[in-house]
């Protein structure tokens, strides 16, 4: 008589009444205390500069990671109302890179690359499709 295989945990968390949870994410990091008693900070990278706040009741299973696995351990995180946490990361992720474009290097470059836009315009008399000058 064969052995009768043990179920495993990630299924029974991520089934319910037979059917899938919808809107799931599966997320690797590192977990850390929030300001928030609900909630933890939830760290994406070793460097501990991006993370984002999740709310425990949206976690519906986690393993944690050892050292023999990934050298800095860590923690894979499943969590339902996925959508909601990507459109914060997104959101995020869009005004840090509007501040990178903010700076004075991209400014100069901006400076440069319109004037150089309007004299080529001046000197040929009609407006690039791009750009790049070399288009008309």
């Amino acid at each position: 008589m064969a052995n009768k295989l043990t179920i495993d945990e990630l299924p029974k968390k991520l089934i319910k009444n037979g059917e899938k949870i919808a809107d799931i994410l599966m997320i690797y990091g590192f977990v850390a205390a929030s300001t928030d008693e609900e909630s933890i900070t939830f760290y994406f990278d070793p460097l501990l500069k991006n993370s984002i706040n999740i709310h425990e009741k949206d976690i519906v299973h986690h393993v944690k990671m050892t050292k023999t696995h990934s050298l800095f351990g860590g923690t894979i995180l499943w969590i339902k109302n996925a959508s909601s946490y990507l459109n914060t990361y997104d959101t995020r992720t869009q005004q840090e890179a509007a501040q990178f474009f903010q700076g004075d290097i991209y400014q100069q470059f901006i400076n440069t690359t319109q004037n150089n836009t309007s004299q080529q315009q001046q000197k040929k008399g009609n407006a690039p499709v791009c750009g790049c000058g070399k288009c008309r």
